[in-house]
């Protein structure tokens, strides 16, 4: 399976360390879930969206949003298009990082997505022939390794490949600070998965 995150926002490749917490942000701080959709009919080329899906979750000085799953069985490019391996289906994900701290630090780069059936692999820009967006839904992707200063927002779309009868993924937030310390954290998000 499949995890990709790749590449907006303007800068090059800057490596920062990201401060510690305070002891105010030592635990993430989820958002209020919504309902859960209407489901709607099986995946196929046409998107089938969840957008009332949102959850927010803080640490670090770093808040992440994951929101509006949607699920495609195939995805075009500007270099081609790729269509899911049998029973599977690509989740697309909205992500949307802001930085609450108080000085500049790293966007948060570091992801997966986890089922029944694990962990999936993840590729970022510079592995996949750096693509901006999905043609096939005119989303721009999300960017990894640019630096944003206090109250900017950074956001795109990451996409993973996953069976196609999940009902339900966790995403994974990797915090890490340059290094490993009691301040790093795996922070999970439960998503629902479009019928």
């Amino acid at each position: 399976m499949l995890l990709a995150v790749l590449g907006l926002g303007a800068g090059g490749v800057w490596a920062t360390t990201d401060r510690s917490p305070t002891a105010s942000e030592q635990s993430p701080e989820p958002s209020e879930r919504p309902a859960a959709d209407t489901p709607t009919p099986t995946a196929t080329a046409t998107p089938t969206p969840s957008p009332g899906y949102a959850e927010t979750q803080t640490y670090g000085g770093k808040s992440l949003t994951v929101s509006a799953p949607e699920t495609r069985r195939t995805l075009e490019f500007d270099n081609g298009t790729e269509t899911a391996a049998e029973g599977t289906v690509y989740l697309l994900l909205k992500l949307s990082t802001t930085n609450v701290g108080d000085q500049s630090m790293n966007v948060p780069s570091s992801f997966a997505i986890r089922t029944e059936n694990g962990e999936t692999e993840i590729r970022e820009q510079y592995e996949a022939d750096t693509r901006e967006r999905i043609l096939s839904s005119e989303r721009k992707l999300y960017g990894r390794w640019d630096i944003y200063w206090p109250d900017v927002t950074n956001e795109g779309w990451c996409y993973a490949q996953i069976p196609a009868d999940a009902s339900t993924v966790t995403f994974v937030w990797f915090f890490s600070t340059s290094v490993r310390t009691e301040d790093d954290r795996e922070i999970t998000y439960r998503v629902p998965v479009p019928d």
